[in-house]
């Protein structure tokens, strides 16, 4: 905790508690991007001014770097299905990989027309974990920035233990669910 409060200083320079998202990217040393407002909205973190206090810095900062692989996908797909519709139109898809890449629109077009988007306009999660697999440059920013946090917050070595001490848990979690499922299967 002492720790988090030592990173929230380093970021909060006019000392008001608060911190903003463009504050917070600054000390990363990267540029704003909607991609990075899009993950603190997710979290409920900001305040009515785009603020974070101590407290939501927090929740924010363990959500996303405690999102693994396909998770990040799975973020950026819901940044334009918030409704969970399971889909997202071509252009929606366009202003994603935009949004990750804001000065290689070109690239990015280059790359959507050698995909082979949907007729229908209607392009599924599938579809995008398929286009990460074919082209995973177009999707590195996501992923960098979470490397970045990770590096700049703790460090990668304490996050990878994290994380296996989640996915541990998880599966214990999974393990006894099944097994309680089995006890009330047994009881029908």
């Amino acid at each position: 905790l002492e720790q988090l409060i030592t990173y929230f200083s380093y970021i909060d320079l006019d000392r008001d508690g608060f911190i903003l998202m463009e504050e917070f990217c600054e000390w990363l040393n990267l540029p704003m991007s909607d991609y990075v407002s899009h993950i603190f909205n997710l979290t409920g973190a900001l305040d009515d001014h785009k603020r974070l206090d101590f407290g939501e810095f927090i929740k924010a900062i363990a959500t996303f770097a405690m999102l693994q692989g396909e998770e990040v996908l799975k973020l950026l797909f819901a940044m334009f299905d918030p409704d969970g519709e399971g889909f997202i139109t071509n252009e929606q898809l366009l202003e994603i990989l935009s949004v990750l890449n804001p000065y290689a629109r070109g690239r990015t077009t280059r790359t959507l027309k050698e995909f082979d988007l949907p007729k229908t306009d209607k392009v599924t999660y599938t579809m995008v974990k398929n286009l990460h697999i074919g082209y995973p440059n177009m999707f590195h920013p996501a992923f960098h920035f979470q490397d970045i946090v990770r590096k700049k917050i703790f460090g990668l070595p304490w996050w990878e233990r994290k994380l296996r001490k989640y996915m541990a848990t998880k599966n214990k979690l999974r393990s006894a669910q099944m097994t309680s499922q089995q006890v009330d299967k047994a009881k029908e």
